[in-house]
């Protein structure tokens, strides 16, 4: 938590045990279409799947990703972040949970670094 007097950033407030600093290597703005389309590339699905109202976890996992990114990379809100695929805000709040939680498993977390890779985004561990 942050100490007295000091400012906490919204990710740090929501995930209290999340110490990580993110930063657009280029930086500059990345875009929703740039995130959709690198999580599609990567999980070898379309991006038009990505968008379909179906729960196959061939699809649902990058979706979250996407999700998850669209909010911190792309620094969209979650309201934003869901219209995208048709969904609330609170379904983009569940996928940025998952995919912080599912980060300990490597196969995860290889995957998510690719697509990170292709959107010139990266995450710097503290």
């Amino acid at each position: 938590m942050a100490e007295k007097g000091e400012l906490m950033t919204s990710e740090a407030y929501i995930y209290p045990g999340l110490q990580k600093t993110w930063t657009a290597v280029n930086q500059c703005r990345i875009s929703v279409e740039t995130v959709i389309n690198a999580c599609a590339e990567v999980y070898g699905i379309t991006p038009d799947q990505m968008k379909q109202k179906t729960r196959l976890r061939a699809i649902v996992e990058p979706r979250q990703i996407a999700m998850y990114l669209i909010r911190f990379a792309a620094k969209k809100n979650t309201v934003t972040a869901g219209s995208v695929f048709l969904k609330d805000h609170a379904t983009v709040m569940h996928a940025s949970r998952v995919v912080t939680s599912l980060m300990k498993y490597p196969e995860y977390r290889e995957r998510y670094n690719q697509i990170c890779d292709k959107i010139g985004y990266k995450c710097a561990t503290n």
